[in-house]
């Protein structure tokens, strides 16, 4: 493929050898086009953009990443920084800016300067909030980090609506871990006097989601205060069928 320039037309291959030397081993491989966006063709940019595939890198973070919570917590150790550690990077980052011979002479030519310690502005210390869970406990703080989780599962709630008539719906593969998740539920919500009673366990052969609007179906003629549906996995169209059925055709939590 060639293009435009002002010096003629070129290829791809030429152009990357010639300004940034790098050598594009497939000659024949298919062009990416991105169109550009709005603001893009105001500041006169073209409509296409013809990339290498070879030159592109993949950014951002797949469904399967996302759902990978060790993943996501390691990943916010270092994107969700505390003030301490952020000041010290941007320390450390200034520190490198003044040092540099590149950056000092950017400096230099833009007759700029940049401070060695950042600006202090003066502030207040808000006092810690106090949490009430019920009318007859007494509150709690919140905590210097504000994770009051642990208060959360041993304080009575403010009030709560006893769990009577609910339902269960799990594929047959998947009843083990339903049923210790059930366990856990229910120890959890009695620390927090929340009565639950026992669901009505249905069990399906499997996770369409025909099966599921099927089952629901039947459990909805008997008006449960809430229906619990086990997924194997996080697909788009169960979930909105479920929903649908449960948001749109019916009023029930779910």
């Amino acid at each position: 493929s060639t293009f435009d320039t002002k010096a003629g037309k070129t290829s791809f291959v030429e152009y990357y050898k010639q300004k940034y030397n790098i050598r594009i081993r497939d000659p024949h491989q298919p062009m990416l086009l991105s169109r550009a966006k709005k603001r893009d063709l105001r500041a006169g940019g073209s409509e296409l953009m013809a990339l290498v595939p070879e030159l592109c890198q993949m950014t951002g973070l797949t469904d399967q990443m996302r759902s990978d919570f060790r993943m996501m917590r390691a990943m916010a150790d270092h994107t969700r920084l505390n003030p301490d550690r952020r000041i010290e990077r941007l320390e450390t980052f200034n520190k490198r800016l003044q040092t540099s011979p590149e950056s000092m002479e950017v400096f230099k030519t833009w007759q700029m300067e940049l401070d060695r310690r950042l600006v202090e502005v003066p502030g207040r210390l808000l006092p810690q909030e106090m949490i009430f869970f019920s009318t007859t406990a007494n509150g709690v703080q919140a905590g210097e980090q504000a994770d009051w989780t642990a208060h959360f599962r041993n304080n009575p709630m403010f009030a709560t609506v006893r769990l009577n008539r609910w339902y269960l719906i799990v594929p047959n593969r998947a009843t083990r871990e339903a049923n210790d998740f059930l366990g856990c539920m229910i120890q959890a919500a009695r620390g927090m006097r929340f009565e639950i009673s026992n669901c009505e366990i249905v069990t399906i052969p499997d996770d369409n989601p025909g099966t599921y609007v099927r089952t629901l179906d039947n459990i909805l003629n008997k008006d449960p205060q809430l229906i619990m549906c086990v997924v194997t996995n996080n697909k788009a169209d169960r979930y909105t069928a479920i929903k649908k059925k449960c948001c749109v055709d019916r009023a029930i939590p779910t």
